[in-house]
Formats: structure tokens, C-alpha cells, sequence
């Protein structure tokens, strides 16, 4: 086994980390105000905290440890999404992005503004494989979470999108081929 898997951690320390899992999402849910938002935060949190239980001092306060790792987590989380978002600003200032002249640009704008009431999480994944191509792995290494975890997001992202928009499990929003920039088609996204 490598270093990074889980393995490493000593038995007797994942269950204590478990034991907290209420109080962490009770805190997450507090930073976050948003129940998906919350659990995501959750599970980043005990798998960053697996991972590097080596680095958790005995005899110390293991539930103060877990909440300043999801605390650091989710400001980092809210940094990025700030960044992001200036990005996005930059580029639309700059008319490095435009909306299509045709009927499209009504299509576009629905699917638009049902991205934008996704949560910073679902949006980060869906343009990271939609728009900029990043493969699963890819993406996992960028925003540091797990490939399945990311896989979870991103069905979950799209589920949430199709029923914004009110579209069934197989329908897309833009019937145009070469319509994919937000990753509603799922077998458009790469592996």
C-alpha cells in the first residue's frame, strides 16, 4: 500500500474520529447555511483528516483538531470560489465570453441562470470538467478531493441543474451538439 491511503492510520483512530461527525456537520451546516454544501464540507473533512492523523498531537482535543480542519477547509472552499467568480468577471469584462447571436442565447441564459443557483461547490466541478476539460483525476487534484467524491459532485451538480431546469435524467437543455461548456451531458464529460 502507499502512503496515501487511509490504511496508514492506526485502527483505533477512525472510530474516534467518527464519533464527531454530528458535531462537524452541525458546524459545517453553521458555516455554510446550505445542506449539500454542509455534507460536502463533512466529507472533506474526515478524509483530510484520515489522511493525516499522523499529524495529530495525543492527548490533545480531537474534536477542536477536526473543526479547525473543516474551518480551513471551507475558507479555503470560499477563497476559490472568490477567485473564480473575479476570473469569470474578468473574462466576460474582456469579451473573452460571449453569448451566441441566435435563439440560442434564451436556452443558454435558462440553463445560465439555473447555474448560477447551484452552490459554489456544484459550479467549481462543472466547469472545471465542462468548460475546461479537466478529467475526474484532474479535478480531484485541483480542488483536493478524492476522484469519487468529485464523481458524486458532479452527478449530483447535474442531477440538481436538470431539475432546475425541469428536464428529465436523458434531455439536455441545448440540443445544439456542440453544447457541453457546463457539463450537462454526462457522457461529454471526460474520464
Amino acid at each position: 500500500m502507499t502512503d496515501e491511503s487511509p490504511s496508514r492510520v492506526a485502527p483505533r483512530a477512525a472510530p474516534r474520529i467518527g464519533e464527531h461527525i454530528v458535531a462537524l456537520r452541525r458546524f459545517a451546516l453553521s458555516l455554510t447555511r446550505d445542506s449539500d454544501r454542509a455534507d460536502d464540507l463533512v466529507q472533506d473533512t474526515m478524509l483530510r483528516a484520515v489522511l493525516h492523523f499522523d499529524r495529530f498531537q495525543p492527548g490533545t482535543n480531537l474534536r477542536a483538531w477536526l473543526f479547525t480542519i473543516e474551518r480551513n477547509i471551507h475558507y479555503s472552499n470560499r477563497h476559490r470560489a472568490l477567485r473564480e467568480t473575479a476570473v469569470m468577471r474578468q473574462l466576460s469584462a474582456t469579451g473573452a465570453v460571449a453569448l451566441p447571436a441566435h435563439d440560442g442565447v434564451l436556452a443558454l441564459e435558462e440553463v445560465l441562470d439555473a447555474f448560477r443557483q447551484l452552490s459554489a461547490p456544484h459550479r467549481r466541478v462543472l466547469l472545471l470538467v465542462g468548460a475546461l476539460g479537466y478529467t475526474h483525476r484532474e479535478t480531484a487534484e485541483t480542488i483536493r478531493m478524492s476522484p469519487e467524491a468529485v464523481r458524486a459532485r458532479i452527478t449530483r451538480a447535474r442531477g440538481l441543474l436538470r431539475k432546475r431546469l425541469g428536464l428529465a435524467g436523458s434531455e439536455t437543455p441545448m440540443p445544439h451538439p456542440d453544447f457541453h461548456a457546463l457539463a450537462v451531458r454526462p457522457e461529454r464529460a471526460p474520464c
